[in-house]
């Protein structure tokens, strides 16, 4: 008797550890198939379009654009993310800037270059993806050079910015 009770004990243990981890694998498969839907949906709301160019060496920059609602604020992430990533704050910002919210070579829709991979290269084509494809200019000088600042440009601490 003594055998039958441990038994159905043993069963009884096992069945609920296989029952948490397959309900945990089936979270996990859930969020891993549906996480980026909340952050289409804001992108949506806050009214980007997903836009790409062709640069004159052929390289394809992927970048979201948001409404004309003032002055041009680049926004450009990290690594192992995209210009999607930014889809939380897009709604606010945009009310108050025109967003250009960039991919990095090698994420999002930009094209998979390893010779694009360096700050300098991202600088340079950052610059003639404003030159050519932006409808406001925006500058990229070297701030460690006066000279290259334009007639009455300063360089200017960041301001941070408050939700209203």
């Amino acid at each position: 008797m003594k055998k039958k009770g441990i038994k159905k004990r043993v069963f009884i243990i096992l069945s609920l550890i296989l029952l948490s981890l397959g309900l945990g694998l089936a979270l996990y498969a859930h969020r891993n198939m549906t996480y980026d839907q909340k952050e289409a949906k804001l992108i949506e709301k806050a009214q980007f379009q997903e836009k790409q160019v062709t640069l004159p060496d052929h390289s394809i920059l992927n970048y979201g654009e948001g409404p004309d609602n003032g002055e041009v604020l680049v926004l450009l992430h990290g690594q192992q993310v995209s210009w999607e990533d930014y889809a939380k704050v897009l709604g606010e910002l945009s009310q108050r800037y025109h967003i250009y919210a960039v991919d990095y070579y090698g994420h999002g829709g930009s094209s998979k270059s390893p010779e694009k991979y360096s700050a300098k290269a991202i600088g340079q084509d950052l610059i003639c993806l404003s030159k050519t494809s932006l409808e406001k200019p925006f500058l990229f000088p070297d701030i460690h050079r006066e000279d290259s600042w334009p007639l009455g440009l300063q360089p200017m601490p960041l301001k941070r910015l408050k939700a209203s």
